[in-house]
C-alpha cells in the first residue's frame, strides 16, 4: 500500500527483514531494516543485524513494525506510542499512526485488508476466495457504475442521487441487468405482458413479435423494474398487454371473415390436464358441429400449453392461434404496431 506522507529526507525504519517488509520499505528513501535475518533482495548497506530493542527506534522519524512475529509488531508499536514516534504495523493495531493494507485491484472493485497475523500464504488463500466472489458480483457493479454515472448526470443533489442507488441494489440483480438494458438501448416503449412466464408463453410471445418487421421491445410484467426506471426517471411507457386480449365477441366477429373454425375453453385449463370426461367440452365460438374437413384454430383465454392430442377428429393448430395470418393484423392493430 502506497501512503502519501512527505518522508523526504527522513530515516524510516523498518522492523522486519521478510517479503512484506521489502514491499514496505521499496516504497521509501533513505530505510534501514532491522532484522536478524534478511531476504536477498535487502540490499547490505540497508540491514542491522540484530534483536529488536525499545532503544532502536529513537534516531529514526518514521518506524514500520513489519516482522513475522506478531508480539514483536506490537510491541514496536507500543515502544513508538510511547515514545511519541509515527509508526505503520503490517497488522491490525489500534496503537499504530497507520495500519498498510494488504490490497488487491479489481476493474470495479479496489479491496484493502488485513489479518491478525504475518502469515503471507494466508493472504494467498484469501485472495483466491475474494476472486470467486468478485466474479459473482463483478456484472453487477458494472451495472452500478453505469446507474452512478447516470445519477451524476441526471440528479443535483447527492443525497437524492446516493438514496436512489440505495434502493436499487436492494433489488434482484437481474432486474438491475434488465433496466441497464433499457437505458443503453434507449428504449422509450416496452410491451409488458401481464402473464406467467411459462415455457408456452414466452414462445407464444415470440412467435407473434417475430413476425414484426420492427423490434418491438417486451418483456413480461415486472413491477421492480418499473419501480427502478420510475426513481432514475427513465421517462419509459410500459404498455400492459394482456395474452386474453379478445372478448368472445371479438371473436365472433372475426370468426366470421376467415376460412377456420373457432375454439374457446371457456374452463380453467388445469381442468385440461385431468382425464377428459364428457362434462369437459369447448366452447364453439360458431356454436356450429365442427367440421372434420375444415381447419380448425385452438384458442384459450390463458394461452398455457393443452396436450391437443386428447381431442380426436380435429385438425389442431398447436402453435395456437396467435400463428395464424388472419389473426396477426388484427392483434397489431389492438397493440397499436406495425
Amino acid at each position: 500500500m502506497i501512503v502519501n506522507l512527505n518522508l523526504e529526507n527522513k530515516n524510516i525504519l523498518i522492523v522486519g527483514g521478510g517479503k512484506k517488509a521489502y514491499q514496505i520499505g521499496s516504497q521509501f528513501e533513505n530505510v534501514h531494516y532491522l532484522s536478524p535475518n534478511f531476504i536477498e533482495e535487502i540490499k547490505e548497506e540497508q540491514r542491522i543485524y540484530k534483536h529488536y530493542e525499545s532503544s532502536d527506534i529513537d534516531d529514526y522519524f518514521f518506524v514500520v513494525a513489519a516482522s513475522i512475529k506478531s508480539e514483536l509488531n506490537h510491541q514496536v508499536v507500543s515502544d513508538c506510542k510511547e515514545k511519541n514516534k509515527c509508526c505503520a504495523s503490517i497488522q491490525n493495531d489500534n496503537d499504530s499512526s497507520i495500519q498498510f493494507l494488504h490490497e488487491k485491484k479489481y476493474k470495479f472493485l479496489n479491496l484493502g485488508y488485513q489479518t491478525k497475523n504475518t502469515t503471507n500464504k494466508y493472504y494467498e488463500i484469501l485472495d483466491k476466495e475474494f476472486e470467486d466472489l468478485y466474479q459473482r458480483h463483478e456484472p453487477v457493479l458494472e451495472n452500478l457504475q453505469y446507474i452512478f454515472e447516470y445519477t451524476t448526470t441526471h440528479f443535483d443533489k447527492y443525497q437524492t442521487r446516493q438514496s436512489i442507488i440505495d434502493e436499487i441494489v436492494e433489488n434482484n440483480s437481474q432486474d438491475i441487468d434488465v433496466v441497464c438494458k433499457l437505458m443503453k438501448e434507449d428504449i422509450k416503449r416496452i410491451f409488458c405482458f401481464d402473464a406467467p412466464k411459462t415455457k408456452e408463453n414466452i414462445e407464444t410471445i415470440d412467435c407473434f413479435f417475430h413476425t414484426c418487421e420492427n423490434n418491438y421491445p417486451y418483456m413480461f410484467k415486472n413491477k421492480d423494474i418499473e419501480h427502478m426506471c420510475e426513481l432514475l426517471e427513465l421517462n419509459i411507457e410500459f404498455k400492459d398487454v394482456s395474452l386474453d386480449l379478445f372478448s368472445i365477441d371479438e371473436l365472433r366477429n372475426l370468426m366470421k371473415t376467415t376460412p377456420y373454425s373457432f375454439y374457446i375453453y371457456n374452463r380453467d385449463v388445469s381442468q385440461f390436464r385431468k382425464k377428459l370426461t364428457r362434462s369437459y367440452k369447448t366452447f364453439q365460438v360458431n356454436e356450429n358441429i365442427p367440421d372434420i374437413n375444415k381447419p380448425a384454430c385452438v384458442f384459450t383465454l390463458l394461452n398455457e400449453g393443452i396436450d391437443t392430442s386428447i381431442f380426436q377428429n380435429l385438425k389442431i393448430d398447436d402453435k395456437y392461434l396467435m400463428q395464424q395470418e388472419f389473426f396477426m393484423p388484427v392483434l397489431k392493430e389492438k397493440l397499436e404496431i406495425k
